[in-house]
């Protein structure tokens, strides 16, 4: 059982760092984690969504989450995004001003990324195959605004 299905919620406010392996019961992240910076979910096959309220959240990695689906609108803080093996994940569409490394690996549903990053240092697509544009590793912020 996952650390998330543990806790009471209001035991779960302190946490910065959480990780998340092998919970199907688990679908959302509470809202109510405001102190947390990174989290890495994996192996969680019911998980669908990120909620809006993870303002201080700097890292997101998602790996393996085959009903995962959602990304809220305005996670500020957002820095890294690792998005692999979420079969059902299309779009990267929302304004994320500080992210600075953007990965999406067997996306198999992936069919757009929003044009906005200003800070993007790091961008890989790969075996993403309704993405237009396919493998990509760019490193270059000329590269990458060449590509946007």
């Amino acid at each position: 059982m996952c650390i998330i299905c543990q806790k009471k919620p209001e035991e779960l406010i302190k946490y910065k760092n959480i990780e998340i392996y092998n919970c199907n019961k688990i679908i959302s992240i509470p809202n109510n984690l405001i102190n947390l910076v990174q989290i890495d979910i994996g192996n969680c096959k019911n998980f669908k969504t990120i909620p809006c309220e993870l303002v201080n959240i700097g890292s997101i990695y998602i790996n393996k989450c085959p009903e995962f689906i959602n990304f809220p609108t305005n996670l500020q803080s957002l820095q890294q995004l690792f998005i692999s093996n979420c079969v059902k994940f299309k779009r990267v569409i929302n304004y994320f001003p500080l992210l600075h490394t953007l990965i999406l690996e067997n996306c198999f549903c992936l069919i757009d990324i929003d044009k906005s990053f200003v800070f993007l240092e790091t961008l890989m697509i790969e075996n993403c195959p309704l993405y237009t544009r396919k493998n990509i590793y760019l490193k270059t912020i000329q590269d990458i605004t060449n590509f946007l």
